[in-house]
């Protein structure tokens, strides 16, 4: 997480965050190409959703400048957290958030 973000992101200021120790959720994706050979994947995506805190000492969040894969990259409070409709966030945000 820590590498996909400087390199989709341009985000230089791994030491103003404190990393959760694992991943939240995570995913993946097999597509194959069934005219060809299906026993051979064309593609696996992999996803790993992952937490990172402010530390306390920085007074606002590092600018991100998102590439064309993170383009909805930006960073949100807690209080923000809270105020969006549930249907529109992972399923137990919040609750793990918190």
């Amino acid at each position: 997480a820590k590498r996909e973000l400087g390199e989709e992101t341009n985000f230089s200021g791994q030491d103003t965050l404190t990393w959760h120790p694992g991943p939240y959720c995570t995913a993946d994706s097999i597509i194959h190409n069934t005219t060809i050979d299906s026993s051979n994947p064309l593609f696996h995506f992999l996803i790993a959703i992952c937490f990172a805190e402010l530390k306390s000492e920085a007074d606002r969040p590092p600018e991100v400048t998102p590439s064309d894969d993170a383009a909805g990259a930006q960073w949100f409070t807690v209080k923000e957290i809270r105020s969006m409709n549930e249907k529109s966030t992972t399923p137990g945000l919040l609750e793990r958030v918190e």
